[in-house]
């Protein structure tokens, strides 16, 4: 759930842009789902009813309506006489489409339209039983009676029968029993022919109906692809800018990561958050923008047009609705875990590949191919078959649904054709419209049964994501803190022991003086000034800057104070000018020349086309040498007030090593300089010599007494 709220968070900055992305998602389910009405009604009423959809016939021939008089009760009779009457009687002007002949009868406004459609349908199924029973239907089949009926034979029918008034109520009661379906359909069919009687012109009437129709299809179609069109830019430009802060503020809060929390992740990992994971997000979004407001719509909208015109039919789809949710769900539980456990064990070897390939030839000279390929193989062993697991549980979730989206639109027309043989459907354009539905709400389901393919890897993305934006930088700690009182007169290193058991280091540094740190490897001389740096925190003892703890200044320190240059230089694939100001060096051309000179960087061209020089690969193109005073030049075109200079001039020839060194030397007019370094030879003068062993620390003056 805190995955979701900080998902939600980063779209709250979006509301307007994800509140008009749903509307149009919405807008393109409901026009998808009016598509189908309109070509159902194209074919029922435009090809059958000849245009005209109404239950009960508005107008009636005097001839018709004599005969529906005579085919009901005299109670039924005297009803539908009220509800009709001449074209002088009518209290509003009678549409132009509706204009009969001389003599015709109207429907009334005030009649009771449902009650006539049903005393209409009853007329007519009376009349058709009539003829049965009197034997004037034999060389009909009365099953197939709907595609011969017609309003001539109707009233050949009732002309010739002679039915008493006891055998019409008879009849009538037995019709009031029949199929409503059926005799919908029956009634249904006589209208066109009514009307043609009545003396309308049912030919321009289905014209005018079925372009009428095709252009609200037309219409629907358009307006169904242009709110998809619309909600497809707005949700990709919400999930690119979505994407864009999400990345920002991955880089913002690692920037403020010290050493213990960057330690918590391995670099391949934050990569793979920041890239992919990210990335991943964006897809999330995407996806998921559909799913939740055109997949449910499709699908709620789509079951309720499917009960209505079925509940039966409801029931089936949803039934394979469920099954296709239960059976994604338990798919993507099982794929999220093997997927994230895939993913950590692709962070790890891809981690182990990079430093073989940059350790390849120390890898090869020691002979221990055979170990890292074994490892290799291994680790590409279990991430194949994780990979594997997830792809074939995907695969076998996707064609499950298929599989039941194909056996749901099989049983949909089987189950529409029996209907229609047993007459529960009314028409051919019914069982189409049902159909487009049935498939419409199972592709709703289907689309929900996407998440087994990308959701696996959103939810790990977001506990990835979630969990570095959730850890608190050791900066933040700071933030509170004052800054360096005042000009740095000294620098304190306070019973400082670096761990349990190791010697303890006390003195005192001060503004104008260079102390040399020297002793063997592995002994903490770089150690102590991560101390001072706030990068590492001693077992006991503390660093102090003018007799303040470096713990409790503000988190500006040590960038506005400490000038740091180390012995495995930091470079970037930029100019030197960028390479500069990505250490913090001063946008001014002049003091980066002077840095260059100072650090002895001849190799370069001369002036500031020096500047220009781009360092391909990091650099990787120039020697050690060259690349550490590269990183030294960085540092003298700094202003600090404490310089430390740890065992950068190791692969520096002597005479230019001399040079560099008395320009360090000379910083110390300004600043406490500290000089780390195992090579005693070309030393300048210095005030303080510190002797680091793995028992114990000499400390001596430039006089050597200890």
């Amino acid at each position: 759930m805190r995955q979701i709220r900080r998902l939600t968070g980063l779209l709250k900055n979006h509301r307007i842009a994800c509140v008009f992305s749903a509307l149009l998602l919405s807008a393109q389910a409901f026009f998808s789902l009016a598509a189908p009405a309109l070509l159902g009604d194209m074919i029922d009423t435009g090809a059958l009813g000849q245009g005209y959809k109404e239950d009960v016939p508005f107008v009636l021939s005097a001839n018709t309506f004599d005969f529906l008089l005579q085919t009901l009760p005299d109670a039924q009779s005297d009803k539908l006489a009220g509800w009709y009457g001449t074209a002088d009687e009518m209290p509003e002007p009678i549409p132009d489409s509706y204009h009969g002949k001389t003599g015709c009868y109207y429907l009334l406004p005030d009649a009771d339209r449902a009650e006539a459609a049903e005393l209409y349908r009853n007329a007519v199924w009376t009349v058709i039983l009539a003829a049965r029973e009197s034997g004037r239907l034999e060389q009909y089949d009365f099953d197939a009676l709907a595609d011969r009926v017609s309003l001539a034979s109707m009233i050949l029918y009732a002309k010739s029968v002679s039915l008493t008034p006891s055998q019409i109520v008879s009849l009538f009661r037995e019709a009031e029993q029949a199929e409503p379906a059926l005799k919908k359909q029956m009634a249904a069919l006589l209208i066109p022919n009514i009307y043609e009687d009545a003396g309308l012109d049912t030919d321009v009437s289905r014209s005018r109906f079925v372009t009428k129709t095709a252009g609200l299809l037309i219409l629907c179609a358009a307006l169904q692809f242009a709110s998809a069109f619309a909600a497809d830019l707005l949700v990709a430009r919400l999930s690119v800018n979505v994407e864009s802060e999400l990345r920002s503020l991955l880089l913002r809060i690692c920037m403020r990561f010290g050493k213990r929390e960057l330690s918590s992740w391995k670099p391949a990992h934050l990569r793979f958050v920041h890239q992919d994971g990210v990335t991943q997000i964006g897809m999330s979004i995407r996806y998921g923008f559909r799913i939740l407001f055109y997949a449910p719509v499709l699908a709620v909208a789509g079951s309720i047009l499917t009960f209505r015109k079925s509940p039966a039919f409801g029931v089936v789809i949803l039934c394979s609705a469920g099954f296709i949710i239960s059976a994604v769900t338990l798919i993507y539980h099982i794929a999220k875990n093997r997927y994230y456990r895939m993913q950590k064990n692709y962070e790890s070897y891809s981690s182990r590949v990079k430093t073989l390939l940059r350790q390849m030839f120390t890898v090869r000279n020691s002979g221990a191919q055979s170990y890292e390929n074994r490892m290799l193989s291994q680790a590409s062993e279990s991430i194949r078959k994780d990979e594997v697991f997830v792809l074939r549980a995907v695969l076998v979730g996707l064609s499950a649904a298929g599989l039941t989206v194909n056996l749901l639109t099989a049983l949909v027309v089987a189950l529409g054709m029996n209907s229609m043989l047993s007459s529960d459907m009314i028409s051919i354009g019914s069982i189409l419209t049902y159909t487009q539905y049935a498939i419409l709400v199972t592709t709703a389901f289907m689309m929900l049964g996407l998440t087994v393919i990308f959701a696996p890897k959103a939810v790990v993305a977001l506990r990835d994501i979630d969990t570095i934006l959730s850890t608190e930088p050791e900066e933040k700690k700071y933030e509170n803190n004052t800054s360096v009182p005042g000009t740095v007169r000294e620098v304190t290193f306070s019973a400082v022991r670096l761990f349990p058991g190791a010697p303890e280091v006390d003195f005192t540094a001060k503004r104008g003086t260079l102390t040399l740190i020297t002793g063997g490897t592995g002994t903490g001389k770089s150690l102590l000034f991560d101390v001072l740096m706030r990068d590492f925190e001693p077992a006991e003892g503390k660093a102090m800057i003018n007799g303040v703890d470096v713990a409790s200044l503000s988190a500006g320190y040590p960038s506005d104070t400490v000038v740091r240059a180390v012995s495995q230089p930091v470079l970037y694939s930029a100019s030197v000018r960028e390479n500069f100001r990505m250490h913090g060096a001063p946008d001014d051309d002049g003091i980066l020349l002077d840095a260059l000179e100072k650090a002895e960087c001849g190799f370069l061209p001369s002036g500031r086309a020096g500047l220009d020089v781009m360092l391909e690969n990091a650099g990787s193109s120039y020697s050690g040498g060259q690349r550490s005073r590269l990183s030294m030049a960085a540092g003298f075109a700094r202003k600090g007030e404490i310089y430390i200079f740890d065992d950068c001039l190791t692969s520096v020839d002597h005479g230019v090593r001399r040079r560099i060194l008395d320009r360090i030397a000379a910083l110390k007019d300004n600043a406490v300089v500290f000089l780390i370094t195992q090579d005693l030879t070309d030393l300048p003068e210095v005030d303080r010599k510190i002797t680091f062993y793995r028992d114990r620390i000499e400390i001596s003056d430039e006089r050597g007494n200890v």
